[in-house]
């Protein structure tokens, strides 16, 4: 190996520059590997499966959406599907309130898998259904899981993929993007304003301190509204900015009476230096 280096590199290569090529030519030998046989050995993702809507039975109780009724025959803790168009956010969604992470290493049939699936906040409910409903998924760098949210950061990103399409058993709905932001998790005694505790509104109150926070972390203007009583869906992953960084995307629902902002209008930056939140 040493008549290799100096052949390469000339005879003056010294044993600790030899290391120093070893260790780096080690590394990148093991990255490539990685990034050969992870497709390769990865658990294949779950897609949603293409049911006809003339396979299930017609009753007067709430039918389950085909394709959804079929996820859920394979596992009951399926509570939704989330898309964003154009990313690689297409996901089951989880919710097991008793064990709220045992989907974190775990794939939709149970094995384990880095990636996990993504899980709704134990706090939350689904029946009677929470006024916000918080999702949390890997930041796999890969570019797996939720990682595309961190795409957020830019306002062009934005403006090509402002809506979210959330399925429940029963139901497909379309979101609006309202805020997008780094946050973190606050300890206890901290007294700040925390988004994972924005659930259930009690007050128009807390609503219109929730909505002005959101606005105020987002640094760039979306344009987008909410008004007290709608119900929204939230998006969450780790982010690397604290120790214990997230990622935040929040959006409204957009009901039959409603339409959504135009996100190609201008907007401007709303960042206040002065401010105390960061």
């Amino acid at each position: 190996m040493k008549k290799l280096l100096n052949r390469l590199f000339g005879d003056k290569v010294t044993v600790k520059n030899q290391t120093i090529i070893l260790v780096a030519a080690s590394l990148a030998l093991v990255i490539s590997l990685i990034c050969i046989l992870y497709p390769i050995l990865a658990p294949k993702p779950v897609k949603l499966p293409v049911v006809s809507s003339s396979d299930t039975a017609s009753s007067d109780e709430p039918q389950m959406l085909p394709d959804m009724a079929a996820l859920y025959a394979q596992n009951s803790d399926i509570v939704g599907w989330v898309k964003i168009e154009g990313t690689n956010i297409d996901h089951p969604l989880m919710f097991t309130p008793d064990d709220e992470e045992k989907y974190m290493y775990k794939s939709f049939d149970g094995s384990y898998n880095i990636n996990g699936v993504p899980f709704l906040d134990k706090d939350c409910s689904m029946e009677p259904e929470s006024d916000n409903l918080i999702f949390y998924g890997h930041n796999m760098k890969l570019g797996g899981m939720f990682h595309d949210l961190l795409n957020y950061k830019k306002e062009s990103y934005w403006k090509e993929h402002p809506t979210i399409t959330f399925k429940t058993l029963y139901e497909e709905r379309t979101y609006e993007i309202i805020g997008a932001f780094k946050d973190r998790v606050y300890y206890a005694h901290e007294d700040v304003f925390k988004f994972y505790q924005f659930i259930d509104v009690e007050t128009e109150e807390d609503f219109n301190e929730a909505i002005a926070y959101f606005k105020k972390k987002t640094p760039y203007d979306m344009g987008v509204e909410a008004e007290y009583g709608d119900r929204f869906l939230t998006l969450v992953t780790c982010a690397y900015h604290h120790k214990y960084g997230r990622y935040v995307v929040i959006a409204r629902e957009i009901t039959n009476d409603q339409t959504t902002s135009d996100p190609t209008a201008s907007s401007q930056t709303t960042v206040d230096t002065t401010s105390s939140v960061q």
